[in-house]
């Protein structure tokens, strides 16, 4: 139909622990590795919840990965588990 647009508003929430975002999680206490998996749940969870498309949540959150680099965020693994978590949020 001419002039109609339909937009489906995505909701998630992300409760990913250190191990499954693969982090370093034997050189870090394990508090503070999971208080890092918890703050790239929560930004990503924030981007996807208001309304970013795949490529800005995919851009900002590699942002924040590299900023938690010393953790290992920026790691192929993480990145990887990043595009698959984001394949399925935006399919």
């Amino acid at each position: 139909m001419n002039n109609l647009t339909i937009k489906t508003a995505r909701t998630v929430t992300c409760n990913f622990s250190a191990d499954q975002w693969e982090l370093y999680t034997n050189a870090f206490p394990r508090e503070e590795i999971e208080g890092i998996a918890d703050q790239l749940n929560l930004y990503l969870t924030e981007l996807v919840n208001t309304d970013h498309t795949r490529r800005q949540t995919e851009d900002l959150m590699h942002i924040k990965l590299k900023s938690c680099a010393i953790y290992g965020a920026y790691d192929s693994e993480p990145l990887r588990f990043l595009e698959r978590v984001l394949e399925e949020i935006y399919k």
